[in-house]
């Protein structure tokens, strides 16, 4: 065996040693993270409150994995059977980009979630999907459990007509309502238009639920939609054009829809107020955000205060839900732009690849992100 020979079992090995950490941040990522959503947050936060070596472990994988993920995803270029140089320098280029929007904004969750994007160029994007159903599900069956059990605290909030909303083990009924609308929607993206009537019947069935005993408007009407989305998409195969221009653009629509909602808003108006209180005091939470700091291209350091976790609700409330508006004002217009064109990248790419159902789930996953943050979170999405 010549010695180029085994130069390139050697290659071979540390490609597949590259993948392997790859699955593993991708994995330890998701499941912290989305345990991280749970009532089991706070035994989480222990792991990595403390200065021992278990904590700096602890907060270097799942906390701020982001050189990690670099360090991960160049070898897989390097150690590739054919060097792929030119992505390899957009990837850096990519890479450099982000971690230097890191030291500018405290966004340490969405920019590590973002470095994940160039290593997929080397890893199965189809099974990375299918693992992260698996995973979702095993987690969320298990939370549901917990909380039925009683091992993980089902949180009931008592609304001002009578009604009750729980979480079944997560840290809000949204959140957990969330988590299953976008477990839906990648289960669809699996499945394809192989889907059936039956699990058409029981999205619907999971719309009804969801509404009936955790109140979530927004996610519980999306999962209904989904369902009608699902038939569409089963039924028919021929496109109108006015369908392609609409969904391509989705991204870029719906954080226009956002900011000019949340910007125009005034409590002078009769429809503003009536739109206000149908999105739960959003907008004007929103024209508070920008009123306060304003948008700035690294965003501002506004201290956001929630219901999650706890049924008591906070002297001082003030939490913007808007995945847009959080990115515009937190962390700033550049990282907003990043996202928004990286999905009308991967919309553009799904018409011209006639992806239906992926450019159908981008599209749903959008105007989720019009009242709520998941868009931009790996956890979710």
């Amino acid at each position: 065996m010549t010695e180029l020979e085994h130069l390139r079992i050697w290659k071979n090995r540390l490609h597949k040693v590259c993948k392997i950490g790859y699955w593993l941040l991708f994995l330890s990522m998701v499941i912290y993270r989305f345990l991280n959503t749970t009532q089991l947050f706070e035994d989480i936060d222990v792991l990595y409150a403390g200065e021992n070596l278990r904590s700096s472990l602890f907060r270097l994988l799942f906390l701020q994995p982001q050189w990690l993920i670099v360090v991960v995803t160049i070898g897989l270029y390097l150690t590739a059977e054919k060097t792929a140089w030119k992505k390899m320098g957009m990837m850096l280029l990519f890479g450099i980009s982000l971690l230097y929007a890191g030291q500018q904004v405290n966004a340490d969750a969405l920019i590590s979630y973002l470095l994940l994007l160039p290593g997929v160029h080397y890893i199965s994007f189809e099974k990375l999907i299918r693992a992260y159903v698996a995973v979702g599900i095993i987690l969320t069956v298990g939370i549901i459990a917990g909380a039925f059990t009683g091992t993980v605290d089902n949180l009931v909030w008592t609304l001002w007509d009578g009604r009750t909303r729980a979480s079944f083990g997560f840290i809000y009924p949204t959140d957990f309502v969330a988590h299953v609308f976008f477990l839906i929607l990648v289960y669809w993206y699996v499945r394809g238009r192989k889907i059936s009537y039956m699990e058409m019947a029981a999205v619907l069935a999971l719309a009804w639920l969801t509404m009936e005993y955790c109140i979530t408007r927004c996610s519980s009407a999306l999962i209904a939609a989904t369902a009608v989305v699902m038939l569409y998409n089963r039924l028919f195969s021929k496109r109108l054009k006015l369908e392609k221009i609409v969904l391509e653009n989705m991204p870029f629509l719906m954080a226009l829809v956002t900011t000019g909602l949340g910007l125009l808003y005034s409590s002078d108006k009769p429809i503003f107020v009536q739109w206000n209180g149908w999105l739960s005091n959003r907008l004007n939470l929103v024209k508070r955000g920008a009123d306060l700091k304003g948008f700035h291209l690294w965003g501002s350091n506004m201290q956001m205060v929630g219901n999650g976790g706890k049924t008591s609700s906070p002297s001082r409330y003030f939490y913007i839900d808007s995945a847009y508006m959080q990115l515009a004002l937190l962390y700033g217009i550049i990282l907003l732009a990043v996202v928004l064109i990286l999905l009308t990248i991967v919309c553009k790419k799904a018409v011209v690849q006639e992806q239906w159902v992926l450019l159908w789930i981008v599209a749903l996953a959008c105007v989720h992100g019009v009242v709520e943050q998941h868009l931009i979170e790996l956890e979710y999405f």
